[in-house]
């Protein structure tokens, strides 16, 4: 998975979380993630600059040619705006399926896990799991389930996020009495930490 956005690559990596995901965040790491795991990786799924910077010049042809491994099948992830950049990448290749990433669009994973079983038909999908609401997105929410993966992926110590929640605002039951403001700001402040922290692990 090679997304240089780790939000929206945790949103991506989650919908599939019952497959064992190398997530990297640049076309050279995922090169490096393929010569690493050397014939190992049954697909590559990479944001549409990614997926450009993998094909052009035919690199990753070259690479998989030098390691002696057939190149895996491709699914690519474009935003609106990014068309152009797709179409490009068919032009020079059409070995690789494409979907829209829209956070808006309920339908999304769904639509995900269609593309990429064109292109590997053996993915692990729990579809209780895709039913879920996706676009429910909240600044909490999205804090808290990046603090649970952070967690499970071991890069921040359990006690640190438990002294984080510590800190958490109570708010009461009637809402009566709530800044909603001061609230949010908060929230939005935790969050915007947490993320600084984690840019700081990936770079």
């Amino acid at each position: 998975m090679a997304e240089d956005d780790i939000v929206v690559r945790k949103k991506l990596c989650d919908i599939l979380h019952r497959e064992r995901i190398i997530a990297v965040g640049s076309t050279k790491r995922a090169l490096e993630a393929l010569v690493q795991h050397k014939g190992k990786l049954n697909l590559i799924i990479a944001n549409a600059r990614v997926l450009r910077g993998i094909t052009s010049k035919d690199i990753i042809d070259r690479l998989c040619k030098k390691i002696e491994v057939e190149v895996p099948p491709m699914v690519g992830i474009y935003r609106k705006g990014e068309e152009r950049i797709v179409k490009k990448i068919i032009e020079g290749r059409n070995d690789q399926k494409f979907v829209k990433y829209d956070e808006k669009d309920e339908n999304f994973p769904k639509k995900y896990v269609q593309t990429i079983k064109t292109q590997y038909s053996d993915l692990l999908v729990d579809d209780e799991h895709l039913d879920k609401d996706w676009t429910v997105s909240d600044a909490k929410q999205d804090m808290e389930d990046i603090r649970t993966w952070l967690s499970e992926e071991g890069l921040v110590e359990k006690s640190l996020i438990a002294d984080e929640e510590k800190k958490t605002v109570e708010m009461p039951e009637n809402g009566e009495g709530v800044d909603y403001k001061k609230l949010y700001f908060e929230v939005k402040e935790k969050y915007d930490e947490l993320l600084r922290y984690i840019h700081e692990l990936t770079e």
